[in-house]
């Protein structure tokens, strides 16, 4: 009898330390009541309402949806995409809308970063896009 109980603790356990462990992770993503992260400040083009030169943010709502605000053509364009984060740490991934990055955080407060890696290459070459705390 205690055999079967210590093979469920040894299996649920785990999962359930996993999850409260991307919960936490979510949090750090989204906040409580959602978080905006900046990876290009907007630069607005003077005597052009709505008009911008560049900017990329994603605001994200603990839902489970991100609105993506991107500067294109001279105009912001806004699309909203799911995300979620998966794996357990320290192998974290963030999946927003249909792309996949490997997920890391630095610093905290004004001062924080959250870091998507992404693979280029078989070879090994990557991509890192640093975000920080949106206003």
């Amino acid at each position: 009898m205690r055999a079967p109980l210590m093979l469920l603790m040894v299996l649920v356990l785990p999962a359930v330390a996993a999850a409260a462990t991307l919960a936490d992770v979510q949090r750090q993503v989204a906040g409580r009541d959602g978080r905006t992260w900046v990876l290009t400040a907007v630069e607005n083009q003077k005597g052009l309402v709505g008009g911008c030169l560049a900017g990329e943010s994603y605001a994200f709502s603990a839902a489970g949806t991100v609105k993506k605000t991107t500067c294109e053509s001279g105009r912001l364009v806004t699309r909203d995409l799911p995300w979620r984060v998966e794996g357990a740490p320290p192998q974290v991934s963030i999946l927003v809308g249909d792309r996949r990055y490997d997920l890391a955080f630095k610093g905290q407060g004004s001062k924080a970063q959250m870091r998507w890696r992404r693979l280029l290459s078989k070879e090994g070459g990557t991509n890192d896009l640093i975000l920080r705390p949106g206003r």
